[in-house]
């Protein structure tokens, strides 16, 4: 019977693939340098802007109408921006407000941290406006300002963070703004930190309905190298409130949060907190005794008013009970190291998860590999409990052969093909990513081709429906066997309102190559 499962299975993939998706929209060559990274928006008006970063070079945006079609080019020539710093600046964020696309970003202006805003013309991609948003006291005395982009408006909000060491406390801040920029409210909360070895930032994050969640961890010595006094500080503000909502959570001693996501849960009036953390127990090997690092996400449910905290830690035990019953050997099952690559808290009060299979591998020319395998994906009651979940297959190895200049600390075009795009929306899910054709078919019982270099892949997509039916296709349709096909994972902007996913995508003809800029609607 199971044979007949993937059989049947394997008929609906390979029909799925034949099909030519008429929702595809491809443009031209453009004419544009592969160096850098790159980033696209798709505005509401239906053009397409592609802004190209590359390190000592001015910021270069070319406009697409909603055929793809390129019309206009143009090079951005700012005086507060420094093209020298772009690989020691940070990219904020890149979104549309009143019509025109706003790039954010943080970079050191005279010595001191501060958060630029630069507006670009939606229609014609030329600079309309560069200007400070939150600008460090000085050198020594720092604010981080990390941009929360409004769902529910055209406005935005800016998180700050104040810390340093041998003051009385750090002042966590968040700056609300309409659409034209104007400062609205501030709400403010500060964290005791006079005594304090450290504070982290862990995270902010939105709500569809504009409430903000941030957090950061506090850390005081003990005992020098084994014993720590760590605590979570959340700083919760509602939709349309002025004032904040704040809890402290205690952490265990050997446990080492490292980040944090938040998501609404509008069905219970939940907050469901998923806690990214590392825990460094000691294990006995024989008579010896053996620090070993697990890595770890724990779903904290939290009502609103943070009267309580329902914790669950997870384990994708239904997951993993799937690919046993899918493997011929299931004693040999190893699940790599879950990471998490999205998530989300739906309507009716459940949360998806996607999880993926991550470990450093073996060295390759002195360089470490990044092995990136198996999908996990599981769905979680209002509770936390697991109510379902699926794995699919996949398997990417990632080596740094060519040291080439990044931007933005670690951004870089070419060395984006082994990455993926995960998306969860209300009804559905997809999973993109670059693959060699005799991957497509491969079951979770067989042996995957690992694979190291991308230049003869195309891109194919897993997609589960709200039925929770899983199909496979290829991106671009069904491929030609001289030509390949593969978007730049980072570059893309994904429409929710239209299921639209608009990539910067890379056509490989032989010796030629050519940059794209690809729109497709995705389905339900």
């Amino acid at each position: 019977m199971k044979c007949i499962a993937r059989i049947l299975i394997l008929i609906l993939i390979a029909t799925v693939a034949k099909a030519q998706d008429s929702t595809l929209v491809m443009s031209a060559p453009i004419d544009i340098s592969q160096e850098g990274w790159h980033k696209v928006i798709r505005m509401t008006n239906g053009n397409t802007l592609l802004f190209h970063f590359e390190l000592r070079k001015h910021i270069r945006v070319k406009v697409f109408d909603k055929d793809a079609k390129e019309i206009a080019s143009t090079i951005l020539a700012l005086s507060i921006f420094n093209v020298n710093a772009l690989d020691r600046s940070y990219f904020d964020g890149l979104h549309e407000i009143r019509g025109n696309a706003v790039l954010f970003v943080t970079q050191k202006v005279y010595n001191s941290e501060t958060l630029l805003r630069i507006t670009v013309d939606g229609k014609t991609g030329t600079l309309i406006a560069e200007d400070i948003a939150v600008k460090s006291k000085s050198f020594t005395n720092t604010t981080r300002a990390i941009l929360i982009k409004l769902q529910a408006e055209e406005g935005y909000a800016i998180f700050c963070y104040n810390y340093k060491k041998g003051e009385d406390s750090t002042l966590l801040k968040i700056l609300y703004y309409d659409s034209w920029h104007a400062l609205k409210k501030e709400v403010h909360h500060a964290v005791a930190s006079k005594n304090l070895d450290q504070v982290v930032f862990l995270g902010v994050n939105i709500a569809k309905d504009g409430s903000i969640l941030a957090a950061i961890k506090t850390r005081k010595i003990i005992q020098q190298g084994s014993s720590f006094d760590s605590k979570i500080h959340l700083m919760y503000v509602p939709t349309d409130w002025g004032r904040a909502i704040v809890n402290t959570i205690q952490l265990p001693e050997q446990e080492n949060v490292t980040g944090i996501d938040f998501l609404k849960n509008s069905f219970s009036n939940n907050i469901n907190i998923l806690v990214h953390s590392t825990m460094s127990p000691i294990v006995y090997v024989g008579l010896n005794h053996v620090r070993t690092k697990i890595f770890e996400v724990n779903m904290l449910v939290i009502p609103e008013d943070f009267s309580s905290v329902n914790e669950k830690m997870l384990k994708h035990s239904m997951a993993v009970n799937y690919i046993k019953k899918e493997r011929n050997n299931p004693s040999d099952l190893i699940i790599e190291n879950p990471i998490l690559d999205a998530c989300y808290t739906h309507s009716s009060g459940i949360t998806t998860t996607i999880f993926k299979e991550a470990k450093l591998s073996k060295e390759i020319k002195q360089f470490p590999t990044l092995h990136t395998g198996k999908y996990l994906i599981t769905k979680y009651n209002d509770n936390g409990e697991e109510i379902w979940a699926t794995a699919l297959q996949n398997s990417h190895y990632y080596t740094v052969k060519d040291i080439t200049p990044n931007v933005f600390i670690s951004k870089n075009t070419k060395q984006s093909l082994f990455e993926d795009i995960t998306t969860i929306t209300e009804n559905t899910a997809w999973m993109v990513f670059n693959d060699i054709d005799s991957n497509f078919n491969k079951t979770l019982n067989d042996k995957m081709i690992d694979l190291y270099e991308y230049d003869k892949t195309n891109t194919v997509y897993y997609h589960i429906n709200k039925k929770k039916v899983v199909t496979k296709k290829y991106f671009f349709g069904k491929p030609n066997a001289s030509i390949y096909q593969q978007v730049y994972p980072g570059s893309q902007y994904f429409d929710e309102s239209t299921n639209t996913l608009t990539v910067l995508t890379r056509k490989v003809d032989g010796n030629k190559e050519t940059l794209h800029i690809a729109t497709r609607k995705m389905e339900e």
